[in-house]
């Protein structure tokens, strides 16, 4: 990555009409400039307002609305570097559009306050990129939590005296429904509703089931609200939060609470990198593609899963280097049945409830086969 940009005076904006930067607040400007993307594409408004939204609540603890110019005037340079060094936690890539689009309002904002206090110039000027080439996009992916380490964070999450719970629901909504963390709880105070959790009917099976409306990467630039039905065993323990808050929203906590537990998480286990690789909270999704593939073994299955637009992308979460679960090294191996014939019921359970989630959703999968 390139380091910082230094700050570019911009020249003045012929803007008239304007004789005090309290004339018109800060936000009438972002939401003029929303409006006209708006006319391009819904697609860009809807991305553009979120990437703003999640940048000042970031640096002035703010809502658009609520903006004022001494707001921004009072941004530093470090504040933005922090947020641009959270979301390349998260995904390096949309880290890049982000900073990208907020660079270009910038640059709008800088011109209506030099025209309407050209004695005070902007403490900020976003990064200049460098073009990421899809080899080294690659080689940049973080590292994926395994099943235990997953278990690992649940337990930790859960040992904290301010909403424990919600912690640990929080993280394992995540990993079972494969969403990135900003889906489910904005920086914002967005998130998922409980009115995003509805009862459907599957048309195969002709049975009800819960049902969570998701908007995220991927599918919601095509105009798509993703759908991901949950067990109602999963939803009852999501019910339970309900006892802890009485909010609109299922996960009543603010995102960077959730990013602290999980940093607190990555320090308690050692577990800042992994093969060289960054551990972040996005290694959740991967962790939910690498269950989803080795329970599942379809591509096109773990693609819907994790929200990916092509299966390109899905290969890149997994094909860590899990050589034992290759089918070069799996088919080559002998099999002995006979070996399970010395085993006692103790030790097959043992092996069972060991054995990893994937393994385990086998099991009961063949046991509900065997009993319809």
């Amino acid at each position: 990555m390139n380091s910082l940009a230094k700050n570019v005076k911009y020249a003045p904006a012929n803007i008239t009409g304007i004789n005090s930067r309290n004339n018109k607040e800060v936000s009438t400007y972002i939401f003029t400039y929303l409006q006209n993307k708006k006319k391009d594409s819904i697609g860009t408004y809807k991305n553009y307002k979120r990437y703003f939204s999640e940048f000042f609540m970031y640096t002035c603890n703010k809502e658009l609305n609520k903006l004022t110019w001494d707001d921004i005037f009072n941004i530093r340079f470090d504040q933005a570097q922090d947020f641009h060094s959270n979301e390349k936690d998260k995904n390096i890539d949309t880290a890049q559009q982000k900073m990208f689009v907020i660079k270009k309002l910038w640059k709008n904002l800088f011109l209506t306050n030099k025209s309407i206090n050209p004695n005070r110039k902007l403490d900020l000027d976003i990064m200049e990129f460098e073009k990421i080439s899809k080899e080294k996009l690659n080689k940049t992916h973080y590292a994926t939590l395994n099943s235990k380490e997953m278990d690992l964070l649940f337990e930790h999450a859960l040992t904290y005296k301010r909403k424990p719970l919600t912690r640990k629901m929080f993280f394992e909504f995540l990993y079972i429904v494969g969403c990135r963390e900003s889906v489910a709880k904005g920086r914002n105070g967005k998130g998922v509703k409980w009115t995003d959790i509805r009862r459907k009917e599957d048309s195969n099976a002709g049975i009800k089931v819960w049902v969570v409306g998701l908007e995220d990467k991927g599918f919601k630039d095509k105009g798509k609200t993703v759908e991901k039905s949950i067990s109602d065993s999963f939803y009852n323990k999501l019910l339970q939060l309900k006892e802890e808050s009485s909010s609109e929203y299922v996960f009543d906590l603010n995102i960077n609470t959730f990013l602290d537990t999980f940093n607190d998480f990555r320090e308690k286990y050692n577990l800042k990198t992994k093969d060289g690789r960054k551990v972040c909270i996005h290694s959740i999704k991967r962790a939910s593609g690498i269950l989803t593939q080795e329970t599942f073994n379809d591509i096109n299955i773990t693609r819907l899963q994790l929200q990916h637009s092509s299966s390109d992308m899905t290969m890149t979460y997994i094909e860590d280097a899990q050589y034992t679960k290759q089918a070069s090294y799996m088919l080559g191996k002998d099999i002995d049945l006979n070996a399970f014939d010395d085993l006692s019921k103790e030790e097959l359970l043992d092996l069972i409830k060991n054995g990893g989630r994937s393994v385990q959703i086998k099991f009961l999968d063949e046991m509900e086969s065997r009993v319809n």
